[in-house]
């Protein structure tokens, strides 16, 4: 838009014309882009932009920023779960509220622009954290120097790429100003790849919706955007910490409802149950239970159950009270179980199901539910039909949804990895979603 606006006013196109082919190009760009939720908010955001230079305002990022996402979310409220709108969304929000105040501090030792650089690299580390934190699961550490190599090339080469698909459309014999973009893409490409080959990595734990708030709270309270005495400020900021820390106290002593929560994610399942006793247990084959714990908002898992996971690769730092399997394996606090061995535990009654010798799954009952777990390997006829014939209220089949079709109805909720027409409610095929039963009504929400 910048550049757009350069040159339009360079051919002397000012005014309400030079908005509109601005924001025509601004639309057709982003219909390019297939209304991806991170090219939607810099669409709004250059809109906002266009309108305040027409009308001569002052453009305010932050509210044009706050604008952008209340659009969007009115559009799609899924888009909030969308990890491309979480990513940058937050990512210029950091760059509002937290460079500034980070550019004050570096100017006392660096000249204004590698301070502004740092600021910005630092800013934008830190407003995504969360998010790294709960999607990726590590930081490098390099990356806060990467940005300082590849933002400034990234600025430079994408208007320039800009330029040359234009230039190529009017005139094909330009077309090798093409070539000198994809090179300087692929340095971009061969710098990053260096740098995440290193092993200055952090693991980083999930956050929870109430720390992310806290943390984002904090840094809006410290912005220049707070504008208030420093005393005030002060105040503000230890009400806020200290409201914010009671809540998230309080939510420690609130009794649980009875809740199912099944996780896919591309291929992997988990089951988590929790019940009145606000008791917890999870039956595990996959690497997503820390993942799971702060969906369902708990700390701490009371019991663990083995299905799928062989005791030889055991989850590293798993920490329950009692884990049950059904070989041995290298746990402390781990019960070896017997073929069709009967356990009560915690207000949940379990039993690993065997049919001729062989490993059906889990049934687990709990405050009226009942609810069997598939091991996902094939069975025969019979066997899925033994299941069949208990009536579960709740059936999980992993990937076995032919099993759904044919052999279950409706008198079951079955849940399977991929998408079947004969499943009462089932995960889409290509991305992720949570499953949550919470007392008698059933709700889902769509992660991906």
């Amino acid at each position: 838009i910048t550049l757009l606006g350069f040159l339009l006013k360079k051919i002397r196109v000012r005014g309400f014309l030079n908005f509109l082919i601005c924001f025509v190009f601004l639309g057709v760009y982003v219909y390019l882009c297939g209304f991806t939720p991170s090219v939607l908010r810099a669409g709004v955001m250059g809109l906002v932009l266009l309108a305040t230079k027409l009308s001569g305002k002052c453009y305010d990022g932050l509210n044009s920023l706050g604008l952008s996402g209340i659009v969007i979310l009115l559009i799609s409220p899924l888009f909030a779960l969308d990890v491309g709108f979480q990513m940058s969304f937050f990512c210029v929000l950091g760059i509002y509220v937290i460079s500034p105040w980070l550019t004050k501090g570096l100017k006392k030792f660096l000249p204004k622009k590698i301070a502004e650089a740092i600021s910005i690299s630092i800013a934008t580390q830190l407003a995504t954290l969360p998010f790294v934190a709960n999607i990726f699961s590590n930081l490098n550490f390099l990356s806060f120097f990467v940005n300082l190599i590849v933002i400034p090339l990234f600025s430079f080469l994408y208007p320039f790429l800009f330029i040359s698909v234009l230039l190529t459309l009017a005139m094909p014999f330009m077309s090798f100003l093409l070539n000198v973009c994809n090179w300087g893409f692929e340095l971009i490409s061969l710098v990053t790849g260096f740098f995440a080959e290193t092993h200055l990595q952090l693991n980083l734990k999930p956050l929870n919706i109430f720390v992310t708030t806290l943390f984002f709270v904090g840094f809006f309270l410290l912005s220049r955007f707070f504008m208030v005495k420093k005393k005030a400020k002060v105040v503000c900021s230890c009400s806020v910490f200290g409201i914010m820390t009671v809540i998230l106290i309080a939510l420690n002593f609130i009794p649980a409802q009875p809740s199912l929560l099944y996780c896919s994610n591309y291929g992997d399942s988990t089951l988590l149950l929790t019940n009145r006793q606000n008791k917890t247990l999870m039956v595990d084959y996959s690497y997503n239970f820390e993942r799971m714990k702060v969906s369902a908002g708990i700390k701490y898992i009371d019991n663990f159950l083995f299905l799928e996971t062989s005791t030889d690769s055991a989850i590293d730092g798993l920490e329950a009270e009692n884990v049950f399997l059904l070989e041995e394996g290298y746990l402390d606090n781990e019960t070896v179980l017997k073929e069709n061995q009967q356990v009560s535990v915690d207000g949940f009654n379990f039993v690993y199901v065997f049919v001729e010798e062989k490993l059906l799954g889990v049934e687990i009952n709990f405050d009226q539910t009942s609810v069997f777990v598939f091991k996902n390997s094939k069975h025969s006829q019979e066997n899925v039909n033994f299941v069949v014939g208990q009536n579960y209220d709740f059936v999980l089949l992993g990937q076995r949804e032919e099993y759904a079709e044919n052999f279950f109805n409706s008198s079951s909720i079955v849940l399977t990895f991929n998408k079947s027409p004969c499943v009462s409610k089932n995960y889409q095929q290509d991305g992720n979603m949570f499953y949550e039963i919470d007392g008698n009504d059933y709700k889902w929400r769509v992660i991906d």
